[in-house]
């Protein structure tokens, strides 16, 4: 569980005051989350903080281009 080394890091609202989360990234079981960050840069734009996620995705059963 990708939250569990310090879940308010991951606070996403309000973002002047980070105080819950209540912004989540939903995926298919097949993928696999290999990071996920809030963006506190954008605290001036909006009340709630984004994540960005970045995960790793396996190799297609049919690739399209082979022939």
């Amino acid at each position: 569980h990708i939250y569990a080394a310090s879940e308010e890091d991951y606070f996403t609202f309000p973002s002047w005051a980070r105080d819950r989360k209540l912004d989540y990234i939903w995926y298919h079981k097949d993928f696999k989350l290999m990071n996920v960050e809030t963006l506190k840069w954008t605290q001036e734009i909006s009340d709630h903080l984004p994540l960005e996620a970045i995960f790793q995705i396996g190799q297609p059963v049919i690739n399209p281009f082979s022939q």
